[in-house]
């Protein structure tokens, strides 16, 4: 077990606890909202008393909460009794003050920090003072108050002035997440055989309930207090607040959709074996097993025919059904076969399908008619619990928010990442959730918010008919391009670019990254590897369709960039490129995929090239001797000629013990002397981070020798990802997504790691490894999906330090 250290500015240790000023801070901290709530909006001292503690101790307190409190649901309660307090005042003071606009801003800021960053603010409330403030939106409070206060973390690059619409986004990491459903007070997502429960305000976990076995679906009973998981072959009935199982219900095949009925007395479940069974919540027995009409043989056989798909209606009086060959069935006619997501209106007698084609079709189930109908590229579907709106999720992964009557669109958001799982509206309709991969995401666009402030508007002053909703195009709505590749000359000036479109950019980030197009890869295809010679301007980038490109930059005095096309080629057909090395002289470069690796000269000469190599491997340039290279995979360390690709030695590695498989990383460690090594194992079906080096020395051809490397201990489960070394240090991605830092030569000694600051999860994307290196400066440059963020000064202080001996 790990231990981790830090010095913290508040204490609840017991001698403290004892004292009388903490016991009143206790109350203090814990008891602000409710005051404030209570308070008397007509008095203009308390707005003012307000605006200076936001001015001025407003971190601390935070502080205090996640480290004595443990709880950040203090903040998203002051947060509402700001809001409420602003909106009492309002009716005695006309709210146009500095100080109005310091709360209205803090109110927002207060509950984006616990729904972003809440889990880091709980694992380290130091975080609080330097770590998060650079990290949020420039236009914020938080940001313009604290961000450049001290010297510290600077954060530059992102275009971002204002919170985005996706207030949260938690990582399941290693499993994937396979359901969701929406309650009163909670959302639950299903993740392998597990259930989670997080509160619905604050994103942040409450529980995690076992299934058993995979869960397919979730549903919540209409007070919230009952949760139903089903799997392949049984369903639980769970109490949400103490997280007991109340009941366990075995069922013959898998159910297709789950439904409460009668006050929450009776469980409804659709198997695909064309039966929807009935359950009695009071004593745990099965009421009914009702079949669907007309047992669904096919006319020359009497082989069951099972669904795909199947939703209850909101009364529980209309279900609909659907093949892969029969299209939906029940109380509307079969139509056209192909259906990939159906849901019902919550309200009305509508229905939506999407088929295939991603065309989207809103039907009447009485008269049998389609009412609207567009292509949208949908492929998952919500409905809002007002009826109102219709929530689609793209093949692209973006999100629509669509008119349900008429599907006009009202609102999208463009995203980056993989086609989503699922997808579920809140209770109250204005957050949506989705899960993709191993993520969820919590969405508030401002267009949902706005839109139920009117209704209360109209509520409250009776402003009569609200005007239709108008389509509002969000702020991630441009097509977004996902940076998949960087390099950085030297001194940090530039960075080149390439991204999944096959273009190769140069940023000038001396003069707010001025982008400059220097070349396309083959259209379509994603550029995978970029790297930049510094001596002999020599720029190397690969694709995903194993095309290379190797060119001569100059810059001129202007600043402007010419490009000289050494040479472009292709690995043969059905050789995938792993990896491309240029030689420390940067005359040679080598190519490696699959079984064949080349040497090529920087003119596009064939050096030499050879094939059959049985297990995957990784090369990078001698440390010593800049007319070799080195291959190392799980067994065997090479060390070959440069301009000959002839084997000069081969070492047998040492036996590492954890089942390590496949090499992912290299990197050298000039002042230590040492090479580090990530290799990858699968156990459990959980994935590890191994971390193994090597002294240089054991480089050296003594026959007989074997190649000696050392294993890391303690950081299997911690390692996400090796990024780079400075010093006598090596940089990692541990699994919170914290930068850390470990001393090669001391670590064996003290088992211990400095944690530095952390990359926000939403910075990440939902596959593949992240895209990022650390420059001569030491600044992170971090590829944010279509952005390149800057990082600098952020070794200068180490957050937390973290031991591994038990300490």
């Amino acid at each position: 077990m790990d231990r981790r250290h830090r010095i913290s500015r508040s204490s609840s240790n017991p001698k403290t606890a004892k004292q009388p000023h903490f016991v009143l801070a206790l109350y203090t901290s814990s008891a602000f909202s409710e005051h404030l709530r209570n308070a008397s909006a007509s008095h203009e001292s308390i707005l003012t008393d307000l605006a200076r503690f936001l001015k001025t101790n407003v971190l601390t307190w935070v502080e205090f909460v996640a480290s004595s409190l443990k709880s950040l649901h203090h903040l998203i309660r002051a947060a509402r009794s700001m809001k409420g307090y602003l909106e009492r005042r309002a009716k005695y003071i006309p709210p146009f003050s500095e100080d109005v606009d310091l709360v209205e801003g803090w109110a927002v800021d207060l509950t984006r920090l616990v729904t972003k960053f809440g889990k880091n603010i709980l694992e380290s409330p130091l975080a609080i003072y330097s770590q998060i403030p650079p990290f949020c939106p420039s236009g914020t409070r938080i940001s313009e108050q604290y961000a450049f206060k001290q010297r510290g973390i600077e954060v530059s690059g992102l275009s971002n002035s204002t919170w985005e619409d996706r207030i949260s986004c938690i990582s399941l990491r290693p499993e994937k997440t396979s359901a969701i459903a929406c309650g009163e007070l909670y959302f639950a997502v299903g993740v392998g055989d597990a259930v989670v429960l997080y509160y619905k305000i604050s994103c942040q976990e409450n529980s995690r309930l076992n299934h058993g076995e995979d869960v397919h679906l979730l549903e919540f009973s209409t007070t919230g207090e009952l949760l139903v998981s089903s799997g392949e072959h049984a369903i639980k009935v769970f109490d949400v607040v103490t997280g007991d199982q109340l009941h366990y219900f075995r069922i013959s095949m898998q159910a297709l959709a789950i439904a409460f009925t009668e006050e929450n007395q009776v469980l409804l479940a659709a198997l695909r074996s064309n039966h929807v069974m009935s359950y009695n919540l009071s004593d745990g027995n099965e009421i009914d097993k009702c079949p669907w009409e007309d047992g669904w043989e096919t006319e020359h056989s009497t082989e069951l025919v099972l669904p795909r798909l199947v939703a209850f209606n909101q009364e529980r009086s209309v279900i609909t059904i659907c093949y892969r060959s029969r299209g939906a069935y029940g109380r509307i006619a079969s139509f056209s076969a192909g259906c990939e997501a159906i849901v019902f209106n919550a309200c009305t007698k509508l229905l939506a399908a999407v088929y295939q084609d991603k065309e989207i079709c809103v039907f009447d189930i009485d008269t049998k008619k389609i009412e609207a109908q567009i292509d949208a590229e949908a492929t998952t579907l919500a409905c809002s619990p007002d009826g109102q709106t219709l929530a689609c999720g793209e093949l692209n992964g973006s999100i629509q928010l669509r008119n349900f009557s008429t599907l006009e669109l009202l609102y999208r958001i463009s995203t980056w990442d993989d086609a989503m799982v699922s997808l579920a509206i809140s209770v109250d309709g204005l957050r949506f959730l989705d899960i993709r991969g191993s993520f969820c995401n919590v969405w508030e666009p401002a267009m949902l918010i706005r839109s139920d402030a009117a209704e209360d508007r109209s509520e409250v002053f009776g402003d009569g008919i609200l005007e239709p909703a108008k389509t509002v195009e969000s702020k991630e709505s441009e097509e977004i391009v996902q940076i998949t590749a960087l390099a950085s000359t030297l001194s940090g000036d530039h960075i080149f670019v390439g991204d999944e479109e096959g273009v190769l950019t140069i940023y000038d980030m001396t003069s707010d990254q001025k982008k400059e197009i220097l070349y396309k890869h083959t259209q379509f295809a994603s550029v995978f590897f970029v790297e930049w010679h510094q001596m002999g301007g020599i720029l190397v980038s690969s694709d995903a369709s194993s095309r290379f490109i190797v060119s001569r930059l100059k810059a001129d005095t202007s600043g402007c960039w010419s490009c000289e096309r050494l040479f472009d080629r292709r690995m043969k057909e059905g050789k995938a490129l792993r990896q491309i090395l240029l030689a420390p002289s940067g005359e040679s470069l080598l190519t490696s995929g699959g079984p064949i690796t080349s040497v090529w000269s920087i003119i596009g000469e064939c050096v030499g090239s050879f094939e059959k190599w049985e297990q995957p491997h990784l090369w990078f340039n001698h440390p010593r001797k800049n007319d070799e290279l080195v291959s190392i995979s799980q067994s065997s360390t090479r060390i070959m000629d440069w301009e000959t690709l002839q084997k000069k030695s081969e070492k047998d590695n040492t036996k590492i013990d954890g089942g390590s498989d496949t090499v992912k990383r290299i990197i050298v460690c000039p002042r230590a002397q040492h090479i580090v090594i990530a290799m990858e194992s699968a156990e459990h079906q959980r994935r590890n981070t191994i971390l193994l080096v090597a002294r240089f020395s054991a480089l050296d051809p003594i026959i007989g020798s074997p190649m000696v490397l050392e294993k890391l201990p303690g950081l299997e489960t911690k390692v996400e990802y090796l990024v780079g070394s400075f010093d006598t240090k090596i940089i990692f991605l541990d699994r919170s997504l914290w930068v850390c830092s470990l001393d090669i030569m001391t670590f064996r000694k003290s088992m211990q790691y400095a944690r530095h600051f952390f990359i926000p999860l939403d910075w990440m994307s939902t596959s593949g490894d992240p895209v990022l290196e650390i420059n001569a400066s030491r600044d992170l440059i971090f590829a944010k999906h279509n952005e390149i963020a800057v990082i600098k000064s952020g070794f200068a202080r180490v957050a937390e330090v973290v031991w591994l001996d038990g300490r």
